[in-house]
């Protein structure tokens, strides 16, 4: 299975969320693009759905952070 999350955040959104993809179940990958100056995330795996749910889930959790981090330094 595939998943692909496209966020209208700026490359940064990469280099914040590539540290944590530790530990990823054997067979999972995912790849974190920058193209165009916006950010996407590619989630391969094809074990458990509920393992990609989790995983798809954490993502977003973590792409909410990054996105309410750039209120707290507007001049970035």
């Amino acid at each position: 299975m595939r998943v692909a999350i496209r966020a209208p955040l700026g490359c940064e959104a990469a280099a914040a969320l590539r540290p944590d993809d530790v530990d990823l179940p054997e067979g999972m990958s995912i790849k974190h693009i920058c193209s165009g100056g916006r950010y996407e995330a590619v989630i391969e795996y094809e074990g458990d759905i509920l393992t990609l749910k989790n995983t798809v889930d954490d993502v977003l959790r973590c792409l909410k952070i990054v996105d309410q981090l750039k209120y707290l330094n507007p001049s970035r």
